[in-house]
């Protein structure tokens, strides 16, 4: 797994990691493309270098037939063990770790803090659904597809700060897997869950592309940052 990184000010005191998971389309192998495919990465560098001693963490999943990415076992296998070496290796709070992705990443975000909630502090996933091996899809690829949330699933995210963000008008990942998992999260008692759904035609020209506005969303990153475990 090849992965890229940026990080402002010292490692001599104890700082916040973000770890940021790109979509289907960027997979590959040293090819800048989770860095050139969108702006999400620039966006975050942005503001970190101005208001951060913090590490920024962009991995790359690697390229295969089908669009799996972030799906794979063993792709999330190594992403695990290469957070958890970035953690020792960069001086990173554990209490501010951050898990932010969008589509294929997004659902990935998902699935990473329902799985390992006592590692993340907040998420921010991106037109993403709760993501599991041994889940049918809801719908045709090209249509909206997505993944009913399970409440056990919603359970274990019941303590974790969550944004989350869609385009209504979406045709690449249904808003229903933002609706329903936000939704079930919220009657599991999470009070610290924000969703923001873009309206029919808002997000141009493809709908799927809500992580764009999302953060240029000037609350966001301040959001993020200030999340803190007990």
């Amino acid at each position: 797994m090849s992965y890229y990184q940026y990080q402002t000010g010292s490692k001599d005191e104890a700082r916040p990691l973000v770890v940021f998971l790109h979509g289907s389309g960027e997979r590959g192998f040293k090819n800048q493309m989770p860095l050139l495919g969108n702006d999400v990465p620039k966006t975050i560098h942005d503001y970190i270098s101005k208001h951060e001693n913090a590490v920024l963490l962009v991995p790359q999943a690697t390229w295969a037939p089908e669009l799996n990415g972030w799906f794979r076992p063993e792709i999330r296998k190594t992403l695990l063990s290469l957070i958890k070496s970035k953690i020792q290796s960069d001086n990173i709070d554990s209490k501010r770790i951050y898990l932010v992705g969008l589509s294929n990443g997004g659902a990935a975000t998902w699935h990473f803090a329902e799985h390992h909630s006592d590692l993340f502090s907040a998420i921010v996933p991106c037109c993403g659904y709760i993501y599991n091996e041994d889940k049918s899809f809801v719908g045709a690829a090209g249509e909206g597809r997505y993944m009913h949330p399970r409440m056990a699933e919603a359970k274990a995210l019941k303590e974790t700060p969550i944004w989350a963000f869609h385009s209504h008008d979406d045709h690449t990942v249904n808003v229903q897997g933002t609706l329903e998992a936000t939704e079930m999260v919220k009657k599991c008692g999470n009070q610290n869950v924000n969703v923001t759904i873009y309206d029919d035609g808002k997000v141009t020209p493809n709908p799927h592309g809500c992580w764009e506005p999302a953060f240029d969303t000037p609350t966001l990153l301040p959001w993020l940052f200030s999340q803190r475990k007990s």
